[in-house]
């Protein structure tokens, strides 16, 4: 069996966050919020409703990237201020990647609502300093 090497290179988390509002969305079309190097993997992150959004019927949101719309979270209202927790998939980018939000309202002609996008992620083959190692 080879032996296994333990690896020094350390790294900490790195945190976006994108302030947003009704007025820079479409309904139903995914918007870039934050773009995510090559090499990296989102931890977690939240998006959170700060001010409700009131297009009538409903307000509901999902976050994701080109290649799945919903890769971070499925569905998110708008209609209530709230918190909901991105799910993570191990996904590691391989481009610049947009974390996008598809907002979809319904009902009555929208006039308020704003939130936030917070994204943890890490960045494969970085490395900010070295932990010393014992073999």
């Amino acid at each position: 069996m080879a032996a296994f090497k333990k690896q020094s290179g350390r790294q900490q988390p790195i945190v976006a966050v994108a302030l947003f509002d009704f007025t820079q969305l479409v309904s139903a079309a995914a918007k870039g919020l934050i773009e995510l190097p090559p090499g990296a993997e989102v931890l977690s992150g939240a998006i959170v409703t700060t001010i409700v959004w009131n297009s009538g019927t409903s307000d509901v949101a999902v976050v994701g990237d080109a290649g799945s719309a919903n890769r971070y979270r499925a569905s998110a209202t708008f209609a209530a201020v709230g918190r909901y927790a991105l799910t993570p998939t191990g996904y590691v980018t391989t481009a610049p990647t947009n974390v996008t939000i598809t907002w979809t309202g319904a009902g009555t002609a929208i006039t308020t609502g704003s939130a936030r996008l917070m994204v943890e992620y890490i960045v494969h083959g970085r490395s900010q300093f070295n932990q010393g190692l014992d073999d």
